[in-house]
């Protein structure tokens, strides 16, 4: 795979892309915002790409020093975990750059759930929360009474707002949360031009298992301006205690699995039921946007989550 040429401007990013067994490519990203543009975005998104066809990687322009010191990294720990989906490649760059941070912003990416709502309210110095389409799943239009909820959400916190969209994922289609989530979202903070972009942890310390966001892996996306960080590594239950004494976020709260990036809860999924119960636990489902709660739903014919749906609802 060859990265071409990039053009960056004060609010988007395209890069040219050639895949050696396919046709040229244009990755982009747009912001509706002015933004502080790398090209480091697509070195990013390439790399794991890259891997999973066994394609070496050549970069016709400047790359990160950080991040050429860190791609053999990520070869070895994707190797290590993935070696039946990945490929060991070459990677060859133009020449190397260190270009300091150009900006002062925190952000971390905002969706609504848990996990993002959990570094919303907790992380320390966090200036901006990031939405954009093409993410969360795969088409770049924005759902705008999401945004608006995410919008009144960062007014609460005082935190600023960056809205955008991508073709990140439409261009490279590896299995999201398994592979490339963490890639994928890195990327996307450095063609924001963050100083800091935070990744929302998916597991607790305790439960850490190979997956595309790793406290290990995120990091190694870092270059000199943008530092990659993994943040919040409890579990989903405690975050879900702790965003609950926040009415804004609490009543914003969006994790179904059904909406396909819509802004409402089924109240069924086993994602809404992983939610609602510890919410129930503490006396919260009641303030929460869920329905309510019904273990026997369409989508948990099966008896086993069923009869585990209603153990854990007759503890409570």
């Amino acid at each position: 795979m060859r990265l071409l040429s990039y053009n960056a401007t004060t609010h988007a990013l395209s890069v040219q892309i050639q895949p050696f067994r396919s046709k040229a490519l244009t990755l982009w990203y747009e912001f509706d915002s002015p933004v502080a543009a790398s090209s480091d975005a697509a070195v990013i998104a390439s790399v794991l790409p890259s891997m999973a066809t066994g394609e070496s990687l050549q970069v016709d322009f400047p790359v990160s020093a950080a991040l050429t010191v860190a791609i053999p990294r990520v070869q070895v720990v994707a190797l290590s975990w993935w070696p039946e989906y990945f490929k060991p490649i070459a990677v060859s760059v133009a020449a190397v750059s260190k270009v300091p941070p150009v900006t002062d912003i925190s952000g971390a990416f905002y969706s609504l759930g848990v996990d993002s709502s959990y570094t919303a309210l907790t992380a320390p110095g966090l200036t901006h929360l990031l939405f954009m389409a093409g993410v969360e799943y795969p088409s770049p239009t924005l759902d705008r009474g999401v945004e608006a909820r995410v919008r009144d959400v960062a007014g609460a916190l005082q935190k600023a707002v960056i809205t955008g969209r991508t073709n990140l994922r439409e261009v490279f289609p590896l299995a999201w949360p398994e592979y490339y989530h963490g890639a994928g979202l890195a990327s996307v903070a450095v063609a924001a031009g963050l100083r800091e972009g935070l990744i929302s942890s998916a597991h607790a310390l305790n439960h850490l298992f190979f997956w595309g966001s790793h406290r290990l892996l995120d990091p190694l996306w870092s270059t000199e301006a943008t530092r990659i960080v993994h943040y919040g590594d409890i579990s989903r239950a405690e975050k879900t205690v702790i965003i609950a004494t926040n009415q804004t976020i609490l009543s914003n709260l969006r994790v179904c699995v059904t909406n396909k990036g819509g802004g409402y809860n089924c109240g069924k999924c086993w994602k809404c039921l992983r939610t609602m119960i510890p919410l129930a636990a503490i006396d919260a489902l009641k303030r929460a946007p869920f329905p309510k709660l019904a273990v026997h739903a369409p989508g948990m014919e099966d008896a086993s989550a069923m009869a585990f749906g209603e153990e854990l609802v007759e503890l409570l």
